[in-house]
């Protein structure tokens, strides 16, 4: 080689020994490799957030691909990773962590020139917030090639061009005609088509991930679902439990008591009533003979001539047919030798009378009156039908009725409303708008019902009552209208238990007022009033 030739070899030389500065753009962030992704993604995650607040740096790219450690030393594969990020400059490494402290061996990599810019190892504090500290000073120096503090930029060494000599596309040692184009292309292709692998399959990791993790929370969701409505139906069926023994308890505790109602009326129906008739003390004579039954096993018979009859003469008022018999028990049978039959008329008789036993029919009906006693207020609810001249009421409301004492006449109350659809007259039409309004009054009713309560389920009723009310109110004067008149009643209340029952109620009569024929035409002021109706009846 000529003289000039190795001149200006020499000068390309120092050229490139002197350090030039490189402008940072759009700078690419790569994963640092470590043993621990957690370590690996928390330091990589300073370090983008660390050059974003540098101001020669104008964005920050970060990707998913973890360089290896031969890929630090490789200019072919740190061209991959900018490209693959579309910057200017790379920044990755690689992080090592001890006990007490994080050593990161970060290379700065310029797309532009093809070359590692500088590469450089830091030792941090394991401390997260050492870590945090100490970041910006290492960004800045690996961005200037100046430590915090000093004055100018170190002089590059031989370690910061060993990789760009090593990986170079052409060597000192050979002929620049030794540079192959085509081999270059290869190795991009190669190092874009590995990178668009990686890619595609850290998307299809990504996604695979993403899948088995909405599946992971659909099969939560669903057994949270099914717990749910699991424990829903066990709310429920505890609920239907507690209600049915609630109910059950409260029919026994009513049986009960009505049990014991009912034995405290036979105890004061027995305590009230004479002495019962039992048919075992029965001993019936006669003029042949007379037979005492002691027992089913034995049976005992004796003479007239053995035996003293004492007659009973009953009263009519308070005796049966029953009432004659005598009674013998056995110390009434005194029956001598025959030596000493002749002293019999000196001894003493003694007899036992006794009253017939009440039949069940008459306790049935004593302890239903005494029951029925205790009634004797009654509310009615109603609705029906009441027609006056040409006014169909549709009738609603209610009534009370009071026994008077122990009798079974009852003394009534009662109010209803009367509800009637009605034609207007054409002016109302005209004024309202519409030809039909729906009208309401609200009679009261007073009166009194015998009713025939013989203990039975249907107690028919009949009485009558005087029905009043307003019906009409003059505009003008403020004036009111009112309506009397009377009724007979007549119908039957169908107890279907002891409280509860059904009414069934019919009144027949006639009401009376001096302007009825303002209501509508052919309303006469006094006419026939007819009502049906029937209820529900709440005795107490």
């Amino acid at each position: 080689m000529s003289r000039a030739g190795r001149l200006v070899i020499a000068g390309l030389l120092l050229g490139m020994a002197v350090p030039t500065p490189v402008r940072a753009g759009t700078v690419v962030v790569a994963p640092l490799a470590a043993r621990d992704a957690k370590d690996s993604l928390s330091v990589s995650s300073l370090i983008s957030g660390e050059l974003d607040f540098q101001p020669d740096v104008t964005k920050v790219v970060e990707i998913s691909t973890k360089p290896s450690s031969s890929c630090l030393s490789s200019s072919t594969c740190l061209g991959g990773l900018v490209r693959e990020g579309g910057g200017d400059q790379l920044l990755t490494g690689s992080l090592a962590r001890s006990a007490t402290t994080y050593t990161l061996d970060l290379v700065y990599y310029d797309a532009a020139s093809r070359r590692t810019i500088r590469r450089k190892s830091f030792t941090l504090g394991a401390d997260p917030e050492a870590v945090a500290d100490g970041m910006t000073a290492v960004i800045r120096e690996m961005l200037t090639g100046k430590a915090p503090g000093a004055e100018e930029e170190e002089e590059p060494s031989a370690a910061d061009f060993a990789m760009a000599s090593a990986e170079d596309d052409f060597s000192f040692d050979q002929d620049f005609e030794e540079y192959n184009p085509e081999a270059e292309a290869r190795r991009v292709a190669e190092a874009r088509r590995k990178a668009e692998d990686t890619a595609r399959r850290r998307a299809e990791e990504e996604r695979r991930r993403r899948d088995e993790e909405e599946r992971r929370l659909a099969e939560e969701e669903r057994r949270r679902a099914e717990a749910e409505a699991r424990r829903i139906a066990e709310e429920k069926a505890r609920r239907k439990a507690e209600a049915a023994a609630r109910r059950r308890a409260e029919r026994d505790a009513s049986l009960r008591a009505e049990e014991e109602r009912r034995r405290d009326t036979e105890r004061r129906t027995a305590a009230a009533a004479p002495d019962e008739f039992d048919p075992s003390l029965i001993s019936f004579s006669s003029a042949t003979g007379q037979i005492k039954v002691e027992s089913p096993e034995e049976i005992t018979f004796a003479r007239p001539s053995d035996v003293s009859v004492e007659s009973v003469s009953p009263t009519p008022s308070s005796r049966s047919s029953y009432d004659a018999i005598v009674l013998l028990d056995e110390d009434d049978l005194d029956v001598p030798p025959r030596s000493s039959r002749d002293s019999r008329s000196s001894r003493d008789s003694r007899t036992k009378t006794r009253r017939p036993t009440r039949t069940s029919s008459t306790r049935s009906s004593t302890t239903k009156q005494v029951e029925r006693d205790g009634i004797g207020i009654q509310i009615t609810a109603r609705a029906g039908y009441s027609k006056y001249f040409g006014l169909n009421f549709i009738t609603y409301g209610g009534e009370v009725s009071l026994a008077i004492g122990k009798t079974p006449v009852h003394a009534i109350l009662g109010m209803e409303a009367y509800s009637v659809n009605r034609r207007l007259p054409p002016e109302l039409q005209a004024q309202l708008g519409r030809p039909t309004a729906w009208d309401t009054i609200f009679p009261f009713n007073v009166g009194a019902l015998y009713k025939l309560d013989r203990g039975g389920k249907v107690i028919p009723f009949f009485g009558g009552d005087a029905i009043f009310g307003q019906y009409y109110v003059d505009p003008a004067t403020s004036s009111s209208s009112w309506t009397f008149g009377l009724r007979g009643r007549g119908g039957a209340d169908i107890m279907l238990t002891d409280l509860l029952g059904i009414q069934v109620n019919g009144a027949l009569g006639y009401w009376s007022g001096k302007n009825w024929q303002i209501i509508d035409q052919g309303i006469g002021n006094t006419g026939l009033l007819l009502q049906i109706s029937t209820g529900a009846a709440f005795r107490f």
